[in-house]
């Protein structure tokens, strides 16, 4: 892998969260002019309270989307670049990493805190945003920027 293809699939899931941003907000307007619209099924329709609860989610779930092609990254370079097979805890394996590659203490603490803030929704049900999308990208890309450029 290289930093372009790791930058690439950070900017995947920036795009996507983007377009669906951009999607729910439509639908959110043409709901208003069309409710019976969004019926779909017997069974599946989509209500104003499902939309405005996906858009109140959806800066959480892009967030754990980013910080799962972040992990896969971090294992990518684990296993070909350092060919190592062991399979570490995220913590673990983000020191390990930012050890040999002799990164700065900001940027791997600041990486931490996403780590902590993405752990924090996925095992204590966190709703409140602690960081936005765009801080929660620059500080994973702040940490990779540190790995080779090819490994």
């Amino acid at each position: 892998m290289t930093h372009q293809e790791a930058y690439r699939r950070f900017d995947e899931v920036r795009d996507e969260y983007h377009a669906a941003r951009f999607a729910l907000r439509r639908g959110l307007q043409v709901f208003q002019y069309d409710p019976a619209g969004f019926e779909v099924g017997s069974r599946d329709q989509v209500t104003l309270h499902h939309l405005e609860s996906c858009i109140g989610n959806l800066q959480i779930t892009y967030l754990v989307r980013l910080f799962a092609e972040f992990e896969a990254i971090l294992r990518d370079y684990w296993l070909n670049g350092r060919n190592r097979a062991s399979t570490p805890r995220m913590v673990d394996l983000m020191n390990s990493v930012a050890a040999y590659c002799f990164m700065s203490n900001d940027d791997v603490q600041n990486a931490h805190e996403v780590r902590d803030y993405r752990n924090d929704v996925i095992h204590e049900h966190l709703q409140d945003p602690r960081f936005d999308f765009q801080t929660c990208r620059s500080r994973l890309a702040c940490f990779i920027r540190w790995l080779p450029q090819r490994w």
